[in-house]
Parts: C-alpha cells; sequence; structure tokens
C-alpha cells in the first residue's frame, strides 16, 4: 500500500472515521482494537478536539502533530506536556504550559 500523504487525527475524527466504515461492513480486528481504544479515552467530541487543536497552534511553537497529540493524551500536568514536546525540540514557557493545561479543562 502506498501512502500519499498523512496528517495528524483527533481521536475523536478517527472514532467518527471508524462508525462509518462499521456501517459499511465489519471492521477488521486492528480496527476493532483501535476504536475500543477511543470510546475508552476519547474526551472531546470532533467539533471540540478541532476547536483545542485550532487553539494550541496559535502558539506557533507547536505544530498540528503536536496539539493533535496533546488533545488526544489530554495531559492534565506540566511534566506530561513537558514530554510531549521535548520529542520535537520545542522549548514552551510556564506560562505557555499553564495556558495548555487550562485550555484541556
Amino acid at each position: 500500500m502506498k501512502v500519499n500523504s498523512s496528517i495528524p487525527l483527533t481521536f475523536a475524527s478517527v472514532k467518527e472515521i471508524l462508525k462509518v466504515r462499521e456501517e459499511d461492513g465489519e471492521l477488521g480486528y486492528e480496527q476493532k482494537q483501535v476504536k475500543e481504544y477511543i470510546e475508552k479515552f476519547s474526551k472531546y467530541n470532533k467539533k471540540e478536539a478541532e476547536n483545542l487543536v485550532e487553539k494550541l497552534m496559535e502558539n506557533k511553537k507547536i505544530t498540528r502533530e503536536i496539539a493533535t497529540i496533546i488533545v488526544n493524551i489530554s495531559p492534565k500536568c506540566a511534566e506530561t506536556i513537558e514530554t510531549i514536546v521535548f520529542k520535537s525540540k520545542i522549548e514552551l514557557s510556564n506560562e505557555d504550559v499553564e495556558k495548555i493545561i487550562k485550555l484541556l479543562k
């Protein structure tokens, strides 16, 4: 299979995609596992999740990929946010991290 493009998806978006695929036919094993996981850990509906991603990206240091990861995980502490952004070598101020935590509440 050739991948033409890749975009990060929120759990809410994946949940909708899997719902449509399930209506069209039976889900494969991996898809069922993903659906079960997302139903357990998804905290936002699609509109809320996309809104949060856009708000996080207002900070020019945060890419769509990182914003999507933050929304999907919905961390409640500064250390978790710092761990997420560390991978991309992004340095956020304490104020930025606190804004993220408040936004996700």
